[in-house]
This record gives C-alpha cells, sequence and structure tokens, in this order.
C-alpha cells in the first residue's frame, strides 16, 4: 500500500479523493511501465521477459554446404540471444511452394538480414533462383516505403569490396565476415535486433559559462 502511495504523483491520483477499494482506475498521459520500473515496483528483466522477442527471417544463397551450415549456426547464435530467428532449413515444409514461403516470411518477420556474399549478389542483380525472387519481393517492399529499416544487409567473406544488392545500395550493413571484427559487429547486430542502442554518454557542463 505505501509503494502504491508513493507513486499518486507521478499519476496524477489525488490521495484526497482515491478510493482504495476500487479495483480499476482511468490513467491519462502516463507512462505506467515507466513510473512502475522507475520505484522500482517492476523489474527491468521482468519486463523484457514479458516482451515479444523480435521475429527475423534470415535469406541468403546456397552457396556451399559450409555457407548454409554458417548462416544455421548464425541463426542459432540469434535464438541463443533472444531473437526468434527463422530460415529456410528449419521452417520451410516438404512440398511446400518456396515461393508463397519466402513471400510469408518476408511479411511476417520484423526484420529481414540479407546475408550477401559474392554469389547473393550475382544472383540478386541477374534475379536468378530464389534469391532473385526473394530480391523482387526485398525491392518491392522498399519501394513502397523507402525509409523502411526491415533490411539489414550482413557482408560476408566479399571478395571485391563492399558490393551490396542494388535495393540496398547506401544502407548501413554489419560485416560478419570471418576476423578480429567478428564479435563487435554481432553484438552491434544484437543491439539493433533489440531495439537497445550503444548507451550515448550525457552531455556534460559546458566549461566555458
Amino acid at each position: 500500500q505505501k509503494q502504491l502511495f508513493d507513486i499518486f504523483p507521478y499519476l496524477g491520483v489525488e490521495p484526497d479523493t482515491f478510493e482504495l477499494t476500487r479495483t480499476h482506475w482511468a490513467l491519462k498521459d502516463v507512462n505506467l511501465i515507466n513510473v512502475l520500473r522507475t520505484k522500482k515496483i517492476i523489474q527491468r528483466q521482468l519486463l523484457q521477459s514479458q516482451r515479444r522477442p523480435p521475429k527475423v527471417f534470415i535469406t541468403y544463397s546456397w552457396d556451399s554446404p559450409e555457407h548454409k551450415q554458417w548462416v544455421a549456426q548464425l541463426a542459432g547464435c540469434l535464438r541463443n540471444n533472444g531473437i526468434d530467428a527463422f530460415l529456410d532449413q528449419w521452417n520451410i515444409r516438404g512440398g511446400e511452394d518456396m515461393s508463397v514461403f519466402m513471400e510469408r516470411s518476408i511479411r511476417e518477420a520484423d526484420r529481414v538480414l540479407v546475408i550477401c556474399t559474392d554469389r547473393y549478389c550475382y544472383k540478386a542483380r541477374g534475379r536468378v533462383g530464389g534469391v532473385g525472387y526473394e530480391s523482387h519481393l526485398l525491392t518491392s517492399e522498399i519501394m513502397q516505403e523507402m525509409g523502411t529499416i526491415k533490411f539489414i544487409p550482413i557482408i560476408r567473406n566479399l571478395t571485391n569490396g563492399v558490393s551490396l544488392p542494388d535495393a540496398l545500395s547506401g544502407r548501413f550493413y554489419y560485416n560478419l565476415s570471418d576476423g578480429a571484427e567478428y564479435h563487435n559487429n554481432f553484438e552491434l547486430l544484437l543491439r539493433e535486433l533489440h531495439d537497445a542502442p550503444v548507451p550515448i554518454p550525457p552531455i556534460g557542463i559546458n566549461p566555458f559559462c
């Protein structure tokens, strides 16, 4: 009860008119979750556990068995870190129409990771096979909403420098090529998918005032 009275000022509730036995109250222009978290009535970890995991579709080309395995491992790492990652290796059914699977996956995903290898970029530009069809879907959705951040290019061991499919050209990408920066870039990708940006230092006092 004391905790409830402590948050009255934040909720815009007048203590003198408050009826303790009421079963519900109407709160206007109040972010109740932020109030409860600030007053430590509800823990941040509890809020995170109740939030729906981001749904992320991974699209890629079947360059080689090793590449398919790497993509599956990436999806597994994402799932281990709270991301509902899915891809054709796990989610497509025998006999299912692959074009329908692609359309549904892109439509239902919150974000789409586009694994850009040399072969993927070649197929995307030439509209070859499944990659070509996915590239068409991707281009169509971007044309409808130019400002979308739904599609995230992921660079993977490109041999001719960074060369993205035309629809993704100029967009910020994450480099998950083998090397020393892999783990740092993976963490940055995780932050993006969880909408948890790197903390920005506060602005200090002007030393010349």
